[in-house]
């Protein structure tokens, strides 16, 4: 284990065996520890009404969450709990169809140095068609790291500090679910998060099916919500400048703080 590396949980349904397979041998090659969290099996869940599922995300999008949606939500929400509990002052959450490359030492020693200036550090982002602006604040080796002031999609792999998964979980419920977890924490901006993203994707995709229904996407930069109905699109673009704005202010005081490379 590299001295000082942040703790890394690994989130996989118990019965995916060769997926947690490939990332045994994924954190072999890299001489890395990490930790299994076992994913709640709810694809087929046919009671929402033990979660709390609102009606509004049926509203734009045309159809309800799915169990597997839910299971991913309560998933991350047990994870970060974990970062809490166990006090870590950053931590890194993968799901278990992305592995890390060579270049998270370098992102991670970023981290460690930049911690009091950001809560989500997103290694791997997806998008709706077009990328859209991306604000870079630092290079770290042949990546940059740097702020996309829409948000973007998914939840495959990201570094959290204590206080931005405390944070993120004041956001969420795990009995009153209102959207899918990207959604709530990345897209939205309702949970107030100060989150920085890596410019290309700092994992290797290991390209396999998605264990959740409804969340098919058609590439690894590529988000099912493209798919999405005219009245969430419509949604979208009305929340995007909130989000927008909550970036640029982030943003003003990066660029006074100045991060260390």
């Amino acid at each position: 284990m590299a001295e000082g590396f942040p703790p890394c949980y690994v989130i996989s349904l118990k019965t995916a065996t060769e997926r947690r397979t490939r990332v045994q041998q994924a954190f072999d090659t890299l001489a890395l520890n990490f930790r299994w969290l076992d994913a709640l099996d709810l694809r087929r869940l046919d009671r929402f009404d033990d979660y709390g599922i609102e009606q509004a995300y049926h509203m734009r999008e045309g159809r309800s969450l799915t169990g597997g949606e839910v299971g991913c939500y309560l998933s991350h929400y047990r994870t970060l709990e974990k970062v809490v509990q166990e006090q870590h002052e950053l931590a890194i959450i993968l799901e278990d169809d992305m592995g890390l490359s060579q270049s998270i030492f370098e992102i991670v020693r970023f981290a460690m140095a930049n911690r009091a200036h950001f809560e989500f550090l997103k290694l791997q982002s997806l998008f709706t068609r077009r990328k859209g602006p991306f604000w870079s604040m630092a290079n770290v080796g042949s990546n940059a790291v740097g702020i996309r002031p829409f948000g973007t999609f998914g939840a495959q792999g990201y570094i959290v500090t204590r206080d931005g998964a405390r944070k993120a979980l004041n956001a969420l419920s795990c009995t009153h679910i209102r959207l899918p977890l990207d959604d709530e924490l990345f897209v939205y901006g309702t949970a107030h998060l100060n989150t920085l993203e890596m410019r290309d994707s700092a994992l290797i995709d290991a390209a396999l099916p998605t264990t959740i229904p409804g969340r098919e996407c058609p590439s690894s930069t590529q988000s099912d919500h493209s798919q999405s109905s005219s009245y969430a699109k419509s949604f979208y673009r009305l929340t995007k400048w909130y989000r927008a704005s909550q970036a640029l202010r982030y943003y003003g005081r990066l660029k006074m703080q100045a991060l260390a490379a």
